[in-house]
């Protein structure tokens, strides 16, 4: 579906005419119009012919269309460019105002905080004149916000500072004026004059000082005149600098658009070439369509009007569009020309001003202050003169230091040079002691091979001693299972014995801890006859081996529960063993009792004789557990000396049968005596080339050791350039400072050549533009 408008005309060309020829406004109105879909009736057609003709002049329309709309574009581009362009202009005009205003500021007040200040604050201000910028607020504009702010707050605490120092001034001299009229009244006030004279002495003062200080005010006007002559002088200069910048931006900009001016004709030339290509070629195939459209009257004998009709209009609406075409190249062509005047009326603008800039820099040269300027420019020159010399001085030492670098850097490389050398030879060496163990590597290993050879043959034998030592195997294995219990049952013995010896030691303690108890009457008889206490004497010694047993019952009883109570917790065995001491303690309290009632009624020397009786049969029984003991321990010794006998036996079987191990195995040990040999002078190759990296470490570390002494002494260097390159560099700060000093000189001097280089340049474009300006017209005309 097609946006067009409907028509009743059958044929279509006359709608068409007319939206080609429409404005831009009825265009977006339509298509403001046409947003919805509408059915819209086919135009009718006579043929193919017809059909591409209408085709044709819809792209036609929808590619003017198009152009139309970017053009539309363009202007509104143009007029924002141009707008701001004439912003961007207005910006630079102002901050060019204000900076040259604010710098004239802070040049008077740093030229009146001069006149009474002593020589640290005329340096002092001098290096803060030489570290300002005159064109600050440019700098600003093309700064970020932030630092923008920073460079113009320091600006203001600048000339702030200039202003308290010019404060300063003025109460340091009024305090000078005041000390010195106090001064002058002690003097008349300590004199020895009289009053007539002391008043005449007073009036001739005062009229000096009113006569000086005419003079001086006099003084001060005229100087203040010719700072303002040259404050304004100053501000004609920048002010004329200011211009020739912007003018020159101006002229650049020109030369842009004049360039641009020219690639849109070169364009539109072509495009209007294209078009008459274009017409060229429709004439050709309409010519074409009307013979061929005749051919087939005559044919047929029936006319096509229509036909004629459309290349008629096409045609017309073709010429319509090359007028238009025309009229905005026309139009064009005024607007090149109007601005080519504007540009040759700035041209002579510019030349009258530069004539009267060459005016003024005379006046200049003449003024006291530019004198003033070239005598303190030839104090700087022979400063920098000073600075020359110091500069060459530092060279001078910087050369020395250099030739004693390049010196120890040629004596390193020497030595590095003898340590590369020496590594070679060793590595030729090595490489040599590599060779040779390779060859003895391959005779071992031909020698291994042939070894192998051999010991494949005499597997079967091998096998047969294998099995023998198997059998050793389990006769030693068995011998030494008998040895083992033969040694546990030998090391029960001597545990006995000991612990023997331990219950015989703490019966004799017990003894010497005995008391000595007196006994009743009651009891006294039962210890009354001696017989009755040796048969029990005697029994009791047929009950020892009894008491004996339930001993080592209850010590085993015992040993079971130290077990239960080392897996008892602490507390609960702590309960334990309290419970345990309470009731031994108690029955030893009850069974004392008890002895101590039985004993209690004997007398003295009966008690005496039982106990001595009771000691000596204690002393006897103990005697025959000793000699018992001593019997078992030679019993023991009997049984060890008999195991030890076994064991020599068996150990004498062992040597034998070692032996005939040893037999079988020294004829292995030849057939691994090849192996071993070859193992060895492998472990030989290998300690040898450990050597070898060895010392290949040791020469890596001497040259990382060399690398690091040449790269210390780089370091020395670096840090001997890095000192003369602060060296050059506060040579540079003050060739710098010198550089700043000359240039309030050099600016004056300067001007004038610029200012003729900016004249010619200017005339010289000038011809140019006349001469670009002629060469379009002459294409265009």
């Amino acid at each position: 579906m097609s946006k067009r408008s409907l028509s009743d005309n059958s044929d279509g060309s006359d709608v068409d005419d007319t939206l080609s020829v429409a404005d831009d406004q009825e265009i977006t109105a339509k298509k403001r119009r046409l947003v919805a879909f509408e059915t819209v009736r086919l135009l009718s057609v006579t043929g193919v012919n017809d059909i591409d003709d209408k085709k044709a002049k819809v792209q036609a329309y929808k590619l003017s269309e198009a152009l139309r709309h970017k053009n539309k574009q363009l202007k509104t581009k143009d007029r924002e460019i141009e707008r701001l362009r004439q912003r961007q202009m207005t910006d630079e005009n102002t901050s060019c105002t204000i900076n040259r205003h604010w710098n004239n500021l802070d040049e008077q007040l740093r030229l009146i905080a001069l006149r009474g200040a002593s020589t640290e604050e005329v340096e002092e201000l001098l290096e803060n004149s030489d570290e300002t910028t005159g064109d600050f607020l440019d700098e600003i504009v093309q700064m970020e916000g932030v630092q923008g702010e920073h460079v113009y707050d320091k600006r203001v605490q600048q000339s702030v500072r200039l202003f308290e120092k010019v404060m300063t001034q003025l109460s340091r001299k009024s305090d000078h004026h005041r000390a010195f009229s106090k001064k002058l009244m002690s003097l008349f006030e300590a004199s020895s004059l009289s009053a007539e004279s002391r008043d005449e002495t007073l009036q001739a003062v005062m009229a000096d000082n009113e006569r000086l200080s005419e003079e001086n005010s006099r003084l001060q006007r005229e100087a203040n005149r010719a700072q303002q002559k040259y404050s304004r002088s100053n501000l004609q200069l920048k002010e004329y600098e200011d211009k020739i910048a912007m003018l020159t931006t101006r002229n650049e900009e020109l030369a842009r658009e004049l360039e641009e001016a020219k690639f849109d004709l070169d364009k539109a030339q072509r495009q209007a070439n294209k078009l008459d290509y274009k017409l060229y070629t429709l004439m050709k195939d309409n010519t074409a369509r009307c013979e061929v459209r005749s051919t087939t009257k005559l044919i047929n004998g029936v006319s096509n009007g229509g036909g004629i009709n459309d290349t008629v209009d096409d045609l017309r609406a073709e010429c319509e569009l090359n007028a238009e075409l025309a009229a905005k190249r026309l139009q064009e062509i005024h607007e090149l020309n109007e601005r080519i005047q504007k540009f040759v009326e700035e041209g002579v603008r510019m030349n009258c001003e530069l004539k009267s800039a060459y005016s003024s820099s005379t006046q200049i040269m003449q003024s006291t202050e530019y004198q003033n300027l070239v005598a303190f420019y030839s104090v700087v020159i022979d400063e920098c003169r000073r600075l020359r010399s110091d500069f060459e001085a530092v060279t001078e030492e910087r050369d020395l230091l250099r030739q004693e670098m390049l010196q120890k850097v040629e004596d390193m490389k020497a030595d590095e040079h003898q340590s590369m050398r020496k590594m070679r030879s060793l590595c030729e060496q090595i490489t040599r002691d590599l060779n040779q163990m390779r060859t003895e590597s391959d005779m071992l290993r031909m020698e291994f091979e042939q070894s192998l050879a051999a010991h494949s043959k005499q597997d079967a034998k091998q096998q047969d001693i294998k099995v023998l030592f198997g059998t050793l195997k389990t006769q030693n294995y068995q011998l030494n299972s008998d040895v083992a219990k033969y040694r546990k049952k030998w090391k029960e013995g001597v545990n006995t014995t000991y612990k023997m010896q331990t219950e015989l030691e703490l019966e004799k303690r017990r003894l010497e801890r005995c008391l000595i108890i007196e006994l009743d009457d009651e009891d006294s008889n039962e210890l009354a006859s001696p017989d009755q206490s040796r048969d029990d004497l005697d029994v009791s010694d047929d009950t020892n081996g009894e008491s004996v047993s339930s001993l080592q019952a209850k010590i085993l009883e015992l040993k079971l529960k130290l077990e239960v109570y080392a897996d008892i917790g602490a507390d609960v065995r702590d309960k334990a063993e309290l419970l345990v001491r309470e009731r031994r303690l108690k029955r030893e309290n009850e069974r004392l009792i008890h002895q101590i009632k039985r004993l209690g009624n004997i007398e003295r020397k009966e008690r005496m004789r039982y106990f001595e009786m009771d000691a000596n049969r204690l002393f006897a029984q103990k005697d025959a557990e000793i000699e018992r003991l001593k019997r078992e321990v030679t019993m023991l010794k009997d049984t060890e000396a008999s195991l030890m006998l076994d064991l020599d036996n068996t150990g004498s079987a062992l040597e034998e049968l070692q032996e005939q191990n040893a037999k079988l195995i020294s004829l292995q040990k030849e057939n691994d005596e090849g192996h071993i040999k070859m193992m060895n002078d492998r472990i030989i190759a290998t300690q040898l080339q450990v050597k070898i990296k060895e010392e290949m470490a040791h020469l890596e570390s001497q040259v990382n050791n060399l690398t690091r002494q040449i790269a210390a002494l780089q370091c020395e260097k670096e840090s001997q350039n890095e000192a003369l390159r602060l060296a050059l560099e506060a040579i540079g700060l003050k060739t710098k400072e010198n550089v700043r000093q000359t240039r309030m000189i050099e600016a004056l001097r300067k001007q004038l050549t610029e200012q003729s280089l900016n004249t010619a340049d200017l005339g010289t474009r000038s011809e140019k533009i006349g001469a670009q300006l002629r060469d379009i017209q002459e294409v265009v005309y």
